[in-house]
């Protein structure tokens, strides 16, 4: 979990200035599921492991899921820094101390 001690200042960003910083992750994690889906359509793909003979469909499946790991890895560290943001808007929406 990520941990983030900045907080909205009123001489400093705002909590919208944080909305927007979550909503870009959101946008990001979006991004990067659709880039996953793309590698995997494009590049992933059995065409091109022909080169590979009888060792074609191993190696796209091994590459497949190394892929499908990282992506998922990738999206779940966006997600992270998302839920800490959201997290310090939370907070500052309800008035808690921090």
């Amino acid at each position: 979990m990520v941990h983030i001690r900045a907080r909205p200042q009123t001489n400093g960003n705002t909590r919208r200035d944080f909305a927007e910083a979550y909503k870009a992750l959101v946008d990001a994690k979006r991004a990067v599921q659709d880039a996953a889906a793309n590698v995997l359509s494009n590049v992933a793909n059995g065409q091109n492991y022909q080169h590979l003979g009888v060792h074609a469909d191993a190696a796209m499946n091994a590459d497949r899921r190394n892929i499908q790991e990282h992506m998922l890895q990738a999206t779940a560290l966006i997600a992270s820094i998302g839920f800490a943001i959201a997290e310090i808007c939370d907070k500052h929406d309800r008035g808690v101390a921090w």
